[in-house]
């Protein structure tokens, strides 16, 4: 059994040679000093918001970031409610849940869970650059895999849930992405969930038994892009294409 985070879904999607070196044969991977910065001023950021909504003293990362107080500002005018405590609203920072999935525990750390009677809200406040596009976002294993766990492990309809990205690192305000979830959606990112975890399962068969590798990422199936609803063709409304 292993334990799988988003972004080991999409290595394994991606590069199921890179995500045998770390995750089966656990050898470290080499990262650049300009991603290791990066890493380290969203680990501050996380660290900066965590300790503000729980009423601990912050001057001390503000000290050492004061860029990072015209990104608190920021998102105090765009998003009041991370800010806010409501009446019969369960708020937590780090909400950890975990599912079971085909032999293995897929395990997701929300930023910040706020739920009540009616809904749940995901929130999560990043530093990181902005997509080229809502739909990469959309379809990046973090948005997917967030929606489906917090849906199979309450009791909210798939309708109740909902995912707000905050983009902080920018001199304009914050830029926000909501997506709403469905029971559609629910049903592509189990059978996308299924698909990529029985090929890991194959794999690591293969690999344990007879030594054999992972295949190399250009024969890898994107399951990460799943055709949006709207997008699906007719094939029989296509015309035949003589050579």
């Amino acid at each position: 059994m292993l334990n799988l985070s988003q972004q080991s879904l999409s290595l394994l999607e991606t590069n199921p040679t890179l995500f045998q070196r770390l995750h089966i044969e656990q050898k470290e991977s080499p990262s650049n000093p300009e991603t290791r910065h990066s890493q380290e001023v969203g680990n501050h950021f996380h660290l900066l918001m965590k300790q503000l909504l729980m009423g601990l003293p912050v001057e001390p990362l503000l000290n050492a970031y004061p860029q990072m107080q015209r990104w608190i500002s920021g998102l105090q005018l765009a998003a009041p409610e991370i800010f806010s405590d409501e009446p019969d609203t369960f708020k937590e920072c780090d909400h950890q849940c975990t599912l079971m999935c085909e032999g293995h525990l897929l395990s997701v750390v929300y930023n910040l869970l706020l739920a009540d009677d009616n809904q749940a809200q995901i929130i999560e406040w990043t530093t990181a650059t902005l997509p080229n596009s809502s739909l990469q976002l959309e379809n990046d294993w973090k948005t997917r895999l967030y929606l489906y766990v917090l849906a199979e492990n309450s009791d909210y309809l798939p309708e109740e849930i909902s995912f707000t990205y905050w983009f902080v690192q920018f001199d304009r305000e914050p830029v926000s992405f909501r997506f709403e979830y469905d029971e559609s959606l629910h049903r592509m990112t189990r059978s996308c969930l299924t698909a990529l975890l029985n090929k890991l399962n194959e794999w690591l068969k293969a690999y344990q038994q007879e030594g054999k590798p992972f295949p190399l990422p250009k024969i890898i199936k994107p399951y990460n892009q799943p055709p949006k609803r709207e997008e699906l063709l007719n094939l029989d409304d296509i015309e035949e294409v003589r050579l």
